[in-house]
């Protein structure tokens, strides 16, 4: 039985730029980066469960589920809900504004049958995994002529 293991290059290079901006941001103690939301994905049951921490966010006017070319997409805003003077705050680690995650899915991912759910600010999208073929090895003859 063959294991399917999620990885994309671009996806790599996305968290290595992500990790660099972000010690940028605590460099010079600025927020200049759009939020990016933690992601955990795992295989269970058949299933690939991909959760998504969103707290606070209106999940049905500020995040959209897609899938397109074989590629979950989820994006969505959050919103600062209070006007603030930057100088008050003590320590301000929270960030707002348009955020996007992307995870390729293996072949054969019926979309139809993708489900979401959003629980105490977790969105938790469930994928049921293709059945994996297994056959016997067979020996070949090889005929003489």
């Amino acid at each position: 039985m063959m294991k399917t293991t999620l990885w994309s290059p671009w996806l790599s290079a996305e968290d290595e730029i992500r990790s660099a901006m972000e010690k940028f941001d605590r460099l010079f103690g600025e927020e200049r980066f759009l939020p990016r939301p933690a992601i955990d994905a795992y295989t269970k049951d058949g299933n690939l469960f991909v959760e998504v921490e969103l707290p606070g966010v209106d999940i049905d006017d500020d995040v959209t589920i897609e899938i397109i070319d074989d590629i979950l997409k989820i994006e969505g805003k959050t919103e600062h809900d209070t006007e603030y003077d930057r100088g008050g705050f003590h320590v301000a680690e929270r960030r707002f504004g348009t955020f996007h995650r992307q995870l390729p899915l293996p072949d054969g991912v019926d979309p139809e049958m993708i489900k979401a759910q959003y629980d105490a600010g977790v969105l938790k999208v469930i994928v049921p995994l293709p059945e994996e073929t297994t056959t016997e090895p067979r020996k070949i003859e090889v005929k003489h002529s």
